[in-house]
């Protein structure tokens, strides 16, 4: 179904949880940590924390940061900038994915092309994370069977520029290597952040590949991170999950 859940004060709260989670971040803007990390503060779970970012004075500067925030990061390693966040975020799990449950992809998102970049990024981490409550009604949803992604509704001013474009090509090389039809509708975490089962992950993670991605020439259209992002809906269905759309109202 279409609809948008709204997650209110009044939602269902998972309370605990011993399933295993990982957050991983792409750091590509170092600048962004402290907003990243008064989102991560707010997890009620125990979590392992992976990073990934393109460079060794970033890779420092990351650890350095942690550290002073008294978090421990699983790994902090450094990916040649290529496939922009998809692709060190699929390179850093694809060892690990089976020894969790739930993952959460996150990264510094910044349009340098447009205005809303930063509203955008502000809007997705909020509705990912932005308070306990949030996360733990979230994961009351998660924690269901039948629930396989959640991730934010589409920012208001993406909405119209949410489409296949010039991606039509990768998506269905992708479909053909799952073996599962190219179903898309247009529903997709715009912004490719979201939290998900690693159910809907594992088999995408062992079919793509460094050499599926271009080299970065900031490319906004029509490259594997760019189908990818538009085809874990589908593989969430394939698989008979549900990917729910949520909007965070909580306060506290």
């Amino acid at each position: 179904s279409n609809k948008v859940v709204i997650i209110d004060d009044n939602s269902k709260k998972l309370q605990e949880t011993d399933k295993k989670i990982a957050i991983q971040v792409h750091v590509f803007y170092p600048d962004l940590l402290e907003e990243i990390y008064q989102n991560i503060s707010k997890m009620p779970y125990k979590y392992d924390l992976f990073i990934s970012t393109d460079t060794k004075a970033k890779k420092s500067k990351i650890e350095q940061f942690f550290k002073q925030k008294k978090i421990k990061c699983s790994e902090v390693k450094v990916f040649e900038n290529r496939g922009r966040d998809i692709l060190p975020f699929i390179s850093q799990l694809k060892k690990r994915i089976d020894k969790y449950d739930f993952v959460c992809h996150l990264h510094t998102k910044k349009s340098e092309y447009s205005d809303f970049g930063n509203n955008w990024r502000t809007y997705l981490y909020e509705n990912l994370f932005g308070t306990e409550n949030n996360i733990k009604s979230i994961f009351y949803k998660l924690n269901k069977k039948k629930v396989g992604l959640i991730y934010p509704e589409p920012f208001e001013s993406i909405k119209k520029r949410m489409q296949i474009g010039g991606n039509q090509e990768w998506m269905d090389e992708l479909c053909k290597r799952l073996e599962i039809p190219n179903s898309f509708n247009n529903r997709f975490p715009a912004g490719s952040m979201f939290w998900v089962k690693k159910e809907v992950l594992s088999d995408l993670i062992k079919n793509v590949q460094v050499q599926d991605f271009p080299e970065e020439k900031g490319q906004i259209d029509g490259t594997m991170a760019h189908a990818i992002e538009r085809i874990i809906e589908v593989i969430a269905q394939e698989k008979n999950y549900k990917a729910i759309q949520i909007q965070n109202k909580t306060t506290k």
